[in-house]
């Protein structure tokens, strides 16, 4: 199923963030501020770095397949447990819905993979389970899943 909002349960009192995009990013990516208070794509895995989402831009009438781009004025959400949340899979990823997941950084930016994906850490990144089921593990660019932030 496809969705038409990034945020699609619980996430009415997740405050928002507003900051201009360092690179090209689509709603649904995980994002953190980097050093120019900009935001950047999560490029890190297997840490609970950030929970910050990029939503669509509904103000401007766009939707979540348009991206932000580099330079352009973003909008954010910091999302919290209980959040159901349409994000990214990253390539090489396949999960089976109530999988945990954690940040996928490494293999893709801003992305969510299996946790156990990431053996050194198993668990300390652990940040939502995926509430459907989703096989990218031959895919070449990231997919979208339904996942619920934990």
């Amino acid at each position: 199923m496809a969705y038409k909002t990034i945020i699609l349960k619980n996430g009415e009192n997740c405050p928002q963030e507003e900051a201009v995009m360092h690179e090209a990013a689509y709603p649904g990516h995980f994002v953190e501020f980097n050093g120019d208070l900009e935001f950047a794509k999560v490029a890190e895995s297997g840490a609970r770095t950030s929970l910050l989402v990029l939503i669509e831009d509904d103000l401007q009438g766009k939707k979540i397949s348009e991206a932000y781009d580099s330079g352009s004025q973003a909008r954010a959400r910091w999302v919290q447990p209980g959040t159901e949340v349409y994000a990214w899979l990253a390539k090489g990823h396949s999960v089976t819905q109530g999988d945990r997941l954690e940040l996928a950084g490494f293999e893709e930016t801003g992305c969510v993979g299996a946790a156990e994906f990431h053996s050194s850490s198993k668990g300390v990144g652990v940040m939502a389970v995926a509430k459907e089921t989703k096989d990218n593990s031959s895919g070449s660019s990231a997919v979208r899943i339904k996942i619920q932030i934990i």
